[in-house]
């Protein structure tokens, strides 16, 4: 996950454009791209595809959830200049496991949870 949130973050960066990550309704991670991230028209993000996540590897039941209310919310997008807006944060669910995975304003990531 921090890997995935480091490219997306650098490429922010080197092609000057937004980078987002998005939680669709099919519990994916996707990730896109548009000129800004304040773009709410949805057809102007182009999809550079999805997160490869090994999850369920017990059998057991694994939910992704987000900060953002509402279809495809965002969890984080990363401005041309390389900073979260807004502060992002992904929460993994398995059993009674939690993690949180959040992104700071300047593009850090940490991991909390028991």
């Amino acid at each position: 996950m921090h890997a995935s949130l480091f490219q997306l973050r650098s490429g922010a960066v080197s092609n000057t454009q937004a980078r987002r990550m998005i939680l669709n309704s099919s519990q994916q991670l996707v990730l896109q791209s548009a000129v800004r991230c304040s773009e709410t028209n949805a057809s102007k993000w182009t999809d550079l595809g999805t997160v490869p996540l090994t999850l369920n590897s017990y059998g057991r039941t694994v939910l992704l959830s987000t900060l953002t209310p509402g279809p495809n919310p965002v969890v984080v997008c990363f401005t041309s200049r390389g900073l979260a807006a807004p502060n992002g944060r992904l929460t993994l669910r398995e059993g009674t496991r939690t993690l949180h995975v959040d992104v700071a304003l300047g593009g850090g990531v940490r991991t909390s949870g028991s």
